[in-house]
């Protein structure tokens, strides 16, 4: 039960952080965001260019990690403070270059964000590793609900993009708090003798490189949306990925905090890894496809209602989106499978493949089509790297290639089905406003979308309803002698 407890607390806590951006950006609009976007977006880019890939390292490493903790938060520590310093400095170049000056102080601020979460101890790497998610999700749940409430606040009687700057901030300083209080004072100390490290920077080198490529991929759109266009198309295009991949990232969060530990206990176990990829990758697929599909019939309504008439322009891009969500929390898993097996560098070709593809089109699909350009290119990109993974999978862990395909070939054609029909219905059913036909569409696609599985259950193998048989177990067959590996459960 520990994979729906942390799926639900997970849900709990991220949804918090949800409301609290949807109800400050209904009272800030898509240009008051946009000052936000510029500090976040610099803030993230820096994080993910000086990723080391170590959290992931010590996950994947077998036996004693002991001698390798206080190196490793003495790294995160300097690293941390190094990001806030350049933040800093950086600020006058980086408002300059988006032509936003209300992002200078912003930045200047927001430079803390990086230094405060570098002295975070390792108590969630060390929690992931040892699948104990019980204190992370309550120190997550805490600090997500210390953020809304300052936010909600603050802009209550600020409106500006200070309330989410400070919500942010408050956020993570909770964070960092709550994990030195529920930490070890072992690991609490800092260590310059770094030798141990070097025993793990290969595994960390491939994390490091994969990071610095898939943020090219993930967030070259925004900076070159705001360079060539304006803050205010930046938001607006933020705030449609923010709602088409909110649910789905969440979800595969969940799966690969529990799906990456177990896949790596299982390296040398074919047959239980095989079992656990299929058990898990069928069940993303199946809450994964369901829920971009929930998003695109339920979208129109909800931005009325949420966001208001200002946000409306935001609305084409999500189906293109909602297409690039799933394709992404699909590759969280895969990514999961790969580095268990100690294939990064594997995985890294392939992002290096998609981002290159993603640089040569994305200037001229900005020029053209705007932000729907980089929408329609991401979405692209990610349906034609899944075909290619597939096939890499198929001969890793040896399963057909036809049982991977059947993962989400079954759930696409009954989401699509779903998708059309609700759609198709609440255009010709007359008396819905906003809200009576947001739960018209929640109700309607969840129901067909179910039963267009059942037609099809089939065709797909272990079938949905094997899957949801099998989903109190990422690990079927093992025995339940208490260990942390056959207790996981989704």
């Amino acid at each position: 039960m520990s994979g729906i407890t942390l799926g639900s607390a997970r849900l709990l806590y991220r949804s918090l952080d949800v409301v609290r951006i949807l109800t400050i950006a209904r009272w800030l609009g898509p240009d008051e965001m946009g000052v936000y976007a510029v500090a976040t977006l610099i803030i993230t880019a820096l994080e993910q260019i000086s990723q080391t890939g170590l959290h992931q390292a010590l996950i994947q490493r077998q036996g004693d990690i002991s001698s390798y903790l206080l190196p490793v938060r003495t790294i995160q520590a300097l690293r941390g403070i190094a990001l806030g310093l350049l933040v800093y400095v950086s600020a006058p170049v980086i408002a300059g270059f988006f032509n936003s000056p209300k992002s200078l102080e912003v930045l200047r601020i927001m430079a803390l964000y990086p230094v405060i979460t570098g002295f975070e101890p390792l108590a969630v790497t060390l929690w992931q590793r040892e699948l104990q998610f019980t204190p992370m999700v309550l120190l997550n749940t805490t600090a997500s609900i210390v953020s809304l409430l300052i936010g909600l606040v603050i802009a209550l009687h600020r409106p500006s993009a200070w309330a989410l700057v400070w919500a942010s901030l408050s956020g993570v300083l909770v964070m960092t708090a709550g994990a030195h209080v529920l930490t070890r004072r072992a690991v609490l100390g800092f260590s310059l003798d770094w030798r141990p490290v070097k025993e793990i920077s290969g595994f960390g080198f491939w994390i490091f490189m994969t990071g610095i490529v898939s943020y090219a991929f993930m967030k070259g759109g925004d900076w070159m949306i705001g360079s060539l266009l304006d803050i205010r198309t930046l938001a607006l295009y933020q705030m449609a990925f923010l709602i088409c991949t909110a649910a789905t990232t969440e979800i595969g969060q969940v799966v690969t905090q529990i799906s990456f530990p177990v896949f790596s206990l299982f390296q040398d176990d074919r047959v239980r890894l095989q079992t656990a990829f299929r058990n898990s990758f069928g069940l993303l697929s199946l809450i994964t496809i369901g829920t971009a599909g929930l998003v695109c019939v339920c979208a129109p309504d909800g931005f009325r209602l949420v966001l208001g008439e200002r946000w409306l322009p935001a609305l084409q891009l999500i189906p293109w989106l909602a297409v690039w969500g799933i394709c992404s929390m699909f590759s969280i898993c895969i990514a999961g499978l790969f580095n268990a097996l100690g294939k990064p560098k594997l995985w890294t070709q392939t992002v290096f493949l998609m981002a290159g593809f993603f640089v040569l089109g994305v200037y001229p699909m900005t020029r053209w089509l705007g932000g729907l350009g980089v929408a329609i290119l991401m979405a692209c990109i990610g349906l034609a790297m899944q075909a290619l993974r597939y096939s890499m999978i198929s001969r890793l862990i040896d399963l057909p290639l036809v049982k991977v395909f059947s993962h989400v070939a079954v759930p696409a054609l009954a989401c699509f089905g779903a998708v059309a029909l609700t759609s198709w219905l609440r255009q010709i059913l007359q008396g819905f406003n906003s809200l009576s036909g947001l739960f018209f569409c929640a109700l309607c696609l969840p129901a067909v979308y179910a039963l267009l599985l059942l037609l099809g259950h089939k065709l797909m193998d272990p079938s949905p309803l094997d899957l949801l048989r099998n989903i109190r177990s990422l690990a079927p067959g093992g025995r339940n002698d208490g260990t942390a590996v056959d207790r996981v459960s989704i």
